[in-house]
């Protein structure tokens, strides 16, 4: 029996001296949503399902397109500034399209894909998978470097310099976008997260909740904490 989803998105408009409205719409996406990524303006957001589709949702609840990707969609992440997006699939397809569903390119790395991050300028795409690969916005490969693990997570500085990772094994790598590994650390599972804020810290999450904060330059340990006990 094919299964439907039926997304409920949630869309918040921000205007000048006016308090925030929100809207919900239900839009089917024809299969398992496997992730989804909404634009920094909520304008629109694309989903990635088990069925292979990639999926545009509008903010008026439409589905202006969706096309495939061959095999089950993993993570999906959109760029504001080019209005492009990307999407991965547990075959290792590397997919980036425009704002209209066309196709700009196909890739392929080695594993299912885990996690993608633009920068900020959407010159640069990092894969996260059994290594974690960099492309261009031409689709070319510039590196790819091995973690050791499967790589489950990546994101940007802001300024697109750097790109942490987090692996299965725990290992935290801060890497530059060259492919020169800065510095690594060890969590205490499974790195499923990571983010890096504005102030120069790493973050990183694992499977049990807890949260660890890093000095970007360094790698120290800023801040751990727990999940609560249920």
């Amino acid at each position: 029996m094919r299964r439907i989803v039926l997304i409920i998105a949630l869309f918040a408009v921000l205007a000048p001296a006016v308090a925030a409205e929100a809207s919900y719409h239900a839009a089917s996406t024809g299969g398992i949503v496997s992730d989804l990524a909404i634009t920094a303006d909520g304008g629109y957001a694309v989903a990635g399902t088990g069925s292979g589709k990639i999926v545009c949702l509008r903010q008026d609840g439409t589905v202006p397109w969706n096309v495939s990707a061959g095999s089950p969609v993993t993570t999906v992440a959109v760029a504001d500034a080019a209005g492009r997006i990307a999407a991965g699939t547990s075959a290792g397809g590397v997919l980036l399209l425009d704002g209209n569903g066309n196709r700009y390119w196909t890739a392929n790395v080695s594993g299912g894909v885990n996690g993608l991050a633009f920068t900020g300028d959407a010159r640069l795409l990092a894969v996260a998978a059994e290594r974690i690969t960099l492309f261009d916005h031409r689709g070319e490969e510039l590196w790819n470097l091995s973690t050791l693990a499967e790589v489950r997570s990546v994101a940007f500085t802001k300024d697109g310099n750097y790109i942490v990772t987090g692996s299965d094994n725990g290992a935290v790598h801060f890497i530059g976008r060259r492919g020169n590994l800065l510095w690594q650390a060890l969590a205490t599972d499974a790195v499923t997260a990571v983010d890096i804020s504005r102030v120069q810290h790493a973050r990183s999450r694992g499977r049990a909740g807890g949260c660890r904060t890093r000095d970007r330059l360094t790698g120290h340990s800023l801040r751990d904490v727990s999940s609560p006990s249920l």
